[in-house]
């Protein structure tokens, strides 16, 4: 019964629903454990062993033709590649509210354009990204053009939660900002258990201003004011970047980033090792 059951779902040809969309092999794993009924919590050979590797990865392949009634995914909606995309507060922008829209490429397996526009209440600016993402079980290639405020260090807390409180209650933010214009693609995949991306980009960077004050911080007591944004060198400059990382009891990653343009050249090199304690 479960082994017939398994085999409909994945030979069987589609539904015929306009909204049908890839959904990650995630996804498509824990739709076929639902139709199964075997307990998602338990180790995947004791307790269902029809799912074995063959099976997930057919799943895998599968995943294009599942519809919306197994995955629960939608071919198009809102969406957000990022919490911060929704709401965002730094001392450039203020408050700046963005609205994210997916939809699938019909015509292309385990891809979709992403687009998002964003509205900045102090600087009046209008920024927006327009992403096609194609995320398929051999690597996930993404194509990006943008006009976006960015924070120029990759690495800082700038467009976090974190910081957006900090800057609304103390005034304080830990972000350097920039206006960049330009495009840029990545690879990502997994080689031997390593995760490797590699992103190259073209871009106009600009410098912006402090625009922003903290009402909230001069309510409790502070004058609201943040320190200005630090200006850059203004250009149009290319950079590329090679991560490499690992992920288990000890995880660890790498990155290396060039950017050059105007007459200047850098490279930047980090480097992070994290290892758990206990249970």
């Amino acid at each position: 019964m479960v082994e017939s059951l398994l085999t409909l779902i994945l030979l069987a040809a589609p539904p015929p629903h306009s909204d049908t969309i890839k959904p990650s092999p995630d996804a498509a794993v824990r739709a076929l454990y639902r139709r199964a009924g075997c307990d998602r919590r338990a180790p995947l050979v004791r307790l269902c062993p029809l799912l074995n590797a063959a099976v997930l990865d057919g799943a895998a392949l599968a995943q294009d033709t599942l519809g919306p009634d197994i995955t629960g995914e939608r071919a198009q909606g809102f969406s957000y590649e990022k919490l911060s995309d929704a709401l965002r507060y730094d001392r450039v922008q203020g408050w700046s509210f963005g609205l994210g829209y997916r939809v699938r490429v019909p015509a292309i397996e385990f891809a979709g354009v992403q687009g998002t526009v964003r509205y900045g209440l102090s600087d009046e600016r209008v920024t927006g990204r327009l992403s096609f993402r194609r995320d398929a079980p051999v690597g996930r290639v993404v194509v990006t053009g943008y006009r976006d405020i960015v924070d120029v260090d990759p690495i800082s807390p700038g467009q976090t939660i974190g910081n957006a409180l900090n800057a609304i209650f103390a005034a304080h933010d830990d972000g350097d900002y920039m206006l960049a214009t330009g495009g840029g693609a990545s690879y990502a995949t997994t080689i031997a258990g390593v995760q490797l991306a590699i992103t190259g980009r073209v871009e106009q960077q600009d410098s912006v201003h402090r625009a922003a004050e903290s009402d909230v911080n001069d309510f409790l007591g502070g004058d609201g004011l943040f320190p200005g944004n630090a200006p850059i060198d203004e250009g149009t400059f290319v950079g590329g970047a090679l991560s490499l990382a690992s992920v288990g009891p000890l995880r660890w990653s790498f990155t290396a980033d060039v950017l050059g343009g105007e007459g200047t050249a850098t490279a930047r090199f980090f480097a992070e090792v994290r290892g758990s304690v206990g249970r």
